[in-house]
């Protein structure tokens, strides 16, 4: 982490294709929206509590006492140092703030390629059809009952027919 301002997304230039039209969509909201600060800030509290700050501090003092204060620049140092400070980031770490960017792209590509809206026509299409099947359930489940209705009042007046001393149930 180098204390360097984060830089800008640049603009696409000339006839941008869609994919790099999302990456600049992509890495604008990335910044605008703070992700960036935030994770950067995640980084270094995990990278702080975990010793790796002060490893890498104690290996700088190491190779500046080595090199010398008068003639060792800022260059040296973090070529010195830069592989191996890599590789000392804990893995957990690494998965954290990988976890943390995976989450945020995947959020945002519902937003930036219509996925969300292909989504939402795909659910209000499967609860249009949910509610078609209910409407001939329940048109089934009427007829069925005014079939029930029909047969009972035919049996009535068939049982009526032939005993007329019974009297009339309604």
């Amino acid at each position: 982490m180098s204390g360097q301002a984060p830089q800008e997304p640049q603009e696409p230039q000339e006839a941008p294709n869609e994919r790099e039209v999302e990456k600049y969509r992509m890495e604008r909201a990335f910044e605008k929206e703070g992700h960036r600060d935030r994770i950067r800030a995640l980084l270094r509290e995990r990278l702080h509590s975990s010793g790796w700050i002060q490893r890498l501090e104690d290996r700088c003092r190491a190779v500046i006492e080595e090199k010398g204060v008068e003639t060792i620049t800022l260059d040296d140092v973090v070529e010195a140092v830069r592989e191996q400070a890599r590789r000392d980031i804990p893995k957990e770490i690494k998965d954290e703030i990988v976890g943390e960017i995976r989450q945020f792209v995947n959020d945002k590509l519902g937003e930036f390629s219509g996925f969300e809206q292909e989504e939402q026509a795909q659910a209000q299409a499967q609860a249009q059809a949910e509610a078609q099947a209910q409407a001939q359930a329940q048109a089934q489940a009427q007829a069925q009952a005014q079939a029930q209705a029909q047969a009972q009042a035919q049996a009535q007046a068939q049982a009526q027919a032939q005993d007329p001393a019974q009297p009339h149930e309604q």
